[in-house]
């Protein structure tokens, strides 16, 4: 099996590169920063496609679906897309749940807010020199029937 590995981050290239030092028996044929939107591949060379984190970074619904349009381009016929997606009710499940442990944020009302907003339109908006301390802005998702085709893909 041939892997290369594609991702934005400078950061997490050079970490996979550490990584695959470490590990020598786990092979990468290539690591390149790049773009989801526009991977420099040829059509139709990937059995597989691993997309995580694209459908929640990037915040905008038109540069979502040029990540998927890029994913279909480079799939073989019949390969397989792998993706993940968070749920606008990660941030609140997670508060909830870790209230008076590792958090107090449910009693502040910058956290409120950008909660009450997540729930309603899947936008994670942080406030700068927020007591939050997790991602600064994502796309939660929450699929309603309303927004699927008669296909079933989501609009």
């Amino acid at each position: 099996m041939t892997v290369y590995l594609y991702d934005i981050s400078e950061k997490n290239i050079e970490m996979t590169s550490q990584l695959a030092d470490e590990n020598p028996n786990c092979k990468l044929y290539d690591m390149q920063v790049a773009d989801a939107r526009n991977i420099d591949r040829p059509d139709c060379s990937a059995d597989a496609i691993l997309l995580f984190g694209p459908l929640y970074h990037i915040v905008d619904y038109s540069e979502r679906h040029d990540a998927l349009k890029e994913c279909l381009r480079l799939l073989k016929p019949n390969g397989i897309l792998f993706c993940a997606a968070i749920t606008r009710y990660a941030t609140t499940l997670w508060a909830i749940t870790t209230y008076g442990m590792k958090n107090d944020l449910l009693g502040d009302s910058d956290f409120i807010e950008m909660i009450t907003r997540e729930l309603k339109d899947g936008q994670h908006i942080k406030k700068l020199n927020s007591a939050y301390k997790g991602l600064g802005r994502s796309f939660l998702f929450a699929t309603r029937t309303k927004n699927r085709d008669r296909n079933g893909w989501i609009q």
